[in-house]
């Protein structure tokens, strides 16, 4: 698979998302995403996990506080549901990357943007089976189909504008280390 294919997926799942999430938890995933994205695209010299985790968990307590469950009130059932998301996601994305094997600014990109949403997506709903009628949010799979045939074809996502602003990065940042070994 190679990058515009990595692209093309994240900009599925963006849309998709766009359609399924309520206003406000689509801002809060979307702003987390595009942070997950540059974590994994851009060389942090070993503190990207650590940004990555802050990132993904700051959005599983963003959802339980836009859901009006609170993380710390239901702390063992808000944890376990993140544990069970986690765990899923990285089985999904690790049988991807060990098939396809991923190269580029683009395409790293892609996974870190596409691995939160992923991630969002799944802990809305093992939270729904949780905290039941609880949790005032959910996650609409037909509103969000129906968003993404709509608009499958749009090139105005915040996935391509993080994608351009990334590229532009990694040029700069390759001249760099071409004109430093010079």
């Amino acid at each position: 698979m190679d990058e515009k294919t990595y692209a093309q997926l994240a900009r599925y799942i963006e849309s998709f998302v766009e359609g399924a999430f309520d206003s406000e938890i689509k801002s809060a995933v979307r702003t987390r995403a595009v942070i997950a994205g540059i974590v994994m695209a851009v060389p942090l010299w070993g503190i990207e996990t650590i940004v990555y985790f802050f990132c993904l968990w700051g959005t599983y307590k963003k959802i339980c506080d836009i859901g009006h469950v609170p993380f710390r009130e239901n702390f063992i059932k808000n944890v376990l549901s993140g544990i069970i998301t986690n765990v899923l996601v990285t089985l999904v994305l690790g049988l991807l990357m060990d098939l396809i094997p991923v190269v580029g600014w683009v395409a790293s990109f892609a996974l870190g943007f596409i691995s939160l949403y992923l991630s969002a997506m799944g802990y809305v709903k093992i939270l729904k089976k949780f905290h039941g009628n609880k949790l005032k949010t959910d996650l609409n799979i037909q509103r969000g189909l129906a968003h993404l045939q709509n608009n499958s074809n749009s090139t105005d996502s915040t996935f391509d504008k993080a994608v351009n602003e990334i590229s532009r990065f990694g040029n700069a940042y390759q001249s760099r280390q071409l004109s430093d070994g010079k």
